[in-house]
């Protein structure tokens, strides 16, 4: 600090809290910025062995939740897609049986 004291533990979540006050922003932990950085960085395609370096951790199979994460996100939009398909394909079926 300024005055050469050392922070106290929850000095800089109490002022991420403040910020997010000043700005009308919704209330998330300091800690959940990691994981949306995290995020962020395997859907656009950085390479898992440098977010673990970023993110400073010391073992590998930590930085693949991230993965894993993304993974899932993926199979959740390709069951929204294929569902509407099957959807448009069962109308354009049931058209042709009554025309």
């Amino acid at each position: 600090m300024e005055n050469g004291e050392l922070m106290k533990p929850g000095f800089l979540s109490q002022k991420f809290s403040e910020i997010l006050d000043k700005n009308n922003l919704r209330h998330i932990r300091l800690h959940d910025l990691r994981h949306s950085c995290g995020t962020l960085l395997i859907q656009n395609g950085v390479p898992v062995k440098d977010i673990q370096i970023w993110l400073g951790h010391s073992n590998f199979q930590t930085t693949l939740r991230y993965a894993h994460a993304d993974i899932e996100n993926k199979r959740i939009s390709a069951s929204v897609i294929s569902d509407k398909l099957l959807f448009e394909t069962k109308k354009e079926q049931i058209i042709e049986l009554e025309l």
